[in-house]
Formats: structure tokens, C-alpha cells, sequence
């Protein structure tokens, strides 16, 4: 837990690579996204698309939240700003999906992206709390 403080401390701290490491996570995202539907190599009983959409953007609403944050206090308008641009690449994602040969959009995944995003955002959001904390 100390290693995972300590991280979120530095990402706070270094904006600059902050927001580079958001940049090129969502530059990832948009790479696969752009890339036909590729056969899972796995066959599972269960779909794990949903599972795959939380998980993607969990980090990208942890990024986005230490991306805003930065060196101020934590405030409600910044975890609403981090959530909402979550969902709105997430959507963003989906339109985008609409043109790429054997991909199709859903809101089924729109709605599993801002899951995803709220995720990502409220466990950050716990974590510089926790930091917060520990400085006093």
C-alpha cells in the first residue's frame, strides 16, 4: 500500500508526466479501438467485453482525476469533472468505433466505460484522501 501511496503522491506532484501518461493511455485506446474485432484467444464461459471496458477505463479515470487534481486540494467539481470526461471518451470511443470496419458501437459499452470511469475516479479520489491524511 505504501508503493501505491507513494506512486499517487508522484503523479500528483508531476504534472507534466501525469498528464503525458493520461495522453498516452488514451492515444492506446483509441489504437485498439481502431483496430478490426480481433478473436479473443481465450474462449470463456462468460463475455468478458464488459469486464475488459470497466477495467480500460478505471485507469483511464484514475489518470484523469490525478491529472486535474494535481497539487490542489481535492474538490467535488474535480471528481465531476474527472467522471464526465471519462464518459465522454467513452463515447467518443464508440462514435469512433462506428467507422472502423467489424467494430460496432454500443451503449452497452458506453454504459460499462462510465462505470469503468467512476471506478477509476472514487478509488483515486480515496487514495489522495488517504495521502491528504497522512500529511497532518
Amino acid at each position: 500500500m505504501k508503493i501505491l501511496l507513494s506512486s499517487v503522491r508522484y503523479l500528483e506532484s508531476n504534472n507534466r508526466i501525469t498528464w503525458f501518461l493520461l495522453a498516452i493511455y488514451a492515444l492506446v485506446i483509441f489504437y485498439f479501438s481502431s483496430l478490426s474485432y480481433i478473436k479473443q484467444p481465450v474462449e470463456t464461459v462468460w463475455d468478458m467485453a464488459p469486464i475488459e471496458h470497466i477495467a480500460e477505463y478505471a485507469v483511464f479515470g484514475f489518470l484523469v482525476l490525478l491529472a486535474l487534481k494535481s497539487k490542489r486540494r481535492l474538490v467535488v467539481s474535480t471528481v465531476i469533472l474527472a467522471i464526465l470526461l471519462g464518459i465522454f471518451y467513452g463515447i467518443a470511443d464508440e462514435i469512433h468505433q462506428m467507422f472502423v470496419p467489424g467494430r460496432i458501437s454500443s451503449i452497452f459499452d458506453v454504459t460499462m466505460d462510465s462505470i469503468g470511469s467512476v471506478l477509476g475516479v472514487m478509488y483515486s479520489s480515496c487514495l489522495v484522501m488517504l495521502n491528504d491524511k497522512q500529511e497532518y
